[in-house]
């Protein structure tokens, strides 16, 4: 527990060179209804604005920590570092370019705080643009609420939409995990990083689901070599690909059992987490061949198009 003093939340915020869009994240986190927070932010040696607008805030607004590091540790240890900053029994991750409902915080914390049993808290959302304009109609939901947490991992392996990492969780129970880099040849990359997090919390207990208005606005930022990753390099890439899902593959597996310490749970999802990965193997060639067939290239494709290629 927190003493009295400190805040109930904590936002970590990662940045890198996020000059552009800083400002709109920032004021939507700080316009919350909810005001007993925490904003950590950890500026990853940016080479632009994005300093001079962390202290701007910082200096008007005491809820804000501002650490600037002195080199780039990567983008996965800086999301490690803002979880490890945090002070607060519940802690969310912001990142620099999303929006939030004024709501936001205070809709998922008051179900948590209802909920003792559960680890988190998410709720429905949109994908907007730089302009905040949606681009895709309609409400996305990463739904994994149940009370059996053979069903939570199901759900999440059949959808494997991890943007629930943006919800509101205990912090108690993300003391052993974090971000890892994939092996060679995707160190560089965080890129399904999340995965195994999203199979340990899941493991760990319920994670509620919050109404059925988009409280949250992901701002896409979908890279085409996600997509298709080996149309630029077709071995390579495609090598790359499959190197990632192993590693998801292993280290999913270990924290479903880090995370439940259930033998009997980790063997039922092992023939699962299996077949995922094989789907996942054979999805990008098929988005290849769509894009093939279309006409177009890869660098002609708009963000919207990407996203609908549903590639994990």
């Amino acid at each position: 527990m927190t003493k009295s003093n400190s805040p109930l939340v904590s936002i970590g915020l990662p940045v890198y060179n996020g000059e552009k869009l800083l400002r709109r994240a920032l004021d939507s986190l700080l316009a919350q209804e909810y005001a007993n927070f925490e904003l950590i932010i950890s500026d990853n040696a940016s080479t632009d604005g994005t300093e001079g607008i962390c202290r701007e805030y910082a200096a008007r607004d005491n809820r804000i920590r501002y650490i600037r590091q002195t080199k780039n540790m990567g983008g996965q240890e800086n999301f490690n570092f803002v979880l490890h900053e945090a002070n607060g029994e519940y802690f969310m991750w912001a990142a620099f370019d999303d929006q939030w409902a004024t709501s936001f915080i205070h809709s998922l914390l008051e179900s948590l705080m209802n909920n003792p049993g559960a680890v988190g808290a998410f709720c429905p959302y949109q994908l907007i643009d730089d302009e905040s304009a949606v681009i895709i109609e309609g409400v996305w939901k990463c739904n994994y609420q149940n009370r059996l947490t053979l069903l939570r991992l199901l759900k999440f392996t059949w959808y494997y939409r991890d943007m629930c990492i943006y919800g509101l969780m205990r912090r108690r129970y993300m003391n052993d995990v974090q971000f890892e880099p994939w092996a060679w040849p995707n160190s560089g990359t965080y890129y399904n990083i999340a995965y195994p997090l999203v199979f340990f919390l899941l493991s760990k207990g319920d994670f509620l689901f919050i109404g059925e208005r988009p409280l949250w606005f992901k701002a896409v930022t979908v890279s085409r070599w996600h997509a298709v990753p080996f149309m630029n390099n077709p071995l390579l890439g495609y090598l790359a690909h499959i190197a990632r899902k192993i590693n998801l593959f292993l280290r999913s597996v270990r924290y479903i059992f880090q995370g439940s310490s259930s033998i009997l749970l980790v063997l039922l999802m092992i023939p699962i987490l299996l077949i995922r990965g094989v789907f996942d193997c054979i999805t990008p060639v098929y988005a290849a061949i769509r894009i093939w067939s279309s006409g177009k290239r890869i660098n002609q494709l708009s963000p919207h198009e990407i996203w609908q290629l549903g590639v994990r």
